[in-house]
């Protein structure tokens, strides 16, 4: 297709959208494609290669992708916003939304969101999040307003982790006057554990205390103390749920041969930020959509 031709549908396009009336019609502009091209492309160097406002309707889609091939949005930005809906700040992406979803990505292959950010955060969600299969990082915090002095510092706790999916389980218990107390577990505590590790430890006192019955009907036995005397107790038991059986966490995995001399934190051993896994996998997305494109055209 010649550039003169081209250039005659960006204007047919324009005129349409300007005097098409949102209120008449079911869309302001519809595209269907039917093959493997595009249902639309749209390549702009300095100003927005597409804006969405629906500042007339809060409960319909702003935006809608549906995709289950390829992506079902891919936005590449070297300026201000990759995607930005009523956004005065330059965020990488940011969504109003007071109906339905803020944000919704279906896709059956390929990650459904890629996100990177070299100096501000990937995402900030101001809110309750929900992720129904494993989330992987790198580390974790909670970080909440400092309990002594809220206006102006805040306090930070690193997660407990370990190798092996492990659940902790403590509290306190004071012995009868034989030394020994049974210890009650919620109803589905050895649905859910296997392998239990137990500790006690005396309070105000000491006493051989042991363990004098293992986990059984979701109890245990302590003896060996004496009358009311106070024994803190601690255990751990490795999940044995359904999901914790199929998706047990892989310790140590060998990288594919396209990600090796690649790091997922290049950061932390002081290497280039070229040879980061986020750097591969946005290079590798955008050599393939400029050669995608260049077969199109």
């Amino acid at each position: 297709m010649s550039y003169f031709n081209n250039i005659l549908i960006a204007i047919f396009l324009l005129i349409s959208i300007q005097t098409v009336d949102a209120q008449n019609f079911d869309f302001l502009w519809h595209l269907r494609g039917m093959g493997v091209s595009p249902g639309a492309m749209i390549d702009n160097v300095v100003g927005d290669g597409i804006t969405v406002r629906d500042s007339l309707n809060a409960t319909t889609d702003g935006f809608q992708a549906l995709n289950v091939g390829d992506d079902g949005m891919y936005v590449s930005s070297a300026g201000d916003d990759s995607y930005a809906s009523a956004d005065p700040s330059g965020d990488a992406f940011f969504s109003v939304r007071s109906g339905d979803d803020g944000f919704v990505a279906l896709d059956s292959r390929g990650d459904g969101i890629f996100i990177t950010n070299s100096t501000g955060r990937a995402g900030y969600f101001g809110g309750n999040v929900e992720v129904t299969g494993t989330l992987t990082k790198a580390a974790g915090t909670f970080k909440i307003d400092h309990p002594l002095d809220p206006e102006n510092k805040t306090l930070s706790h690193s997660f407990v982790e370990s190798p092996d999916m492990m659940n902790i389980y403590n509290g306190n218990v004071v012995l009868n006057k034989n030394g020994q107390a049974i210890v009650a577990l919620p109803d589905w505590f050895t649905a859910l554990n296997k392998d239990y590790r137990y500790q006690l430890t005396c309070i105000g006192g000491f006493a051989q205390v042991y363990i004098a019955e293992k986990i059984n009907n979701n109890q245990f036995k302590i003896a060996g103390g004496t009358n009311n005397l106070e024994v803190s107790w601690m255990i751990t038991g490795i999940r044995n749920d359904a999901y914790a059986q199929k998706f047990r966490t892989p310790v140590e995995e060998e990288k594919p041969a396209a990600q090796k001399g690649y790091y997922l934190q290049p950061e932390a051993i002081e290497a280039a930020y070229e040879k980061s896994m986020e750097y591969l996998k946005r290079d590798n997305k955008i050599q393939a959509e400029k050669k995608q494109h260049q077969i199109k055209r």
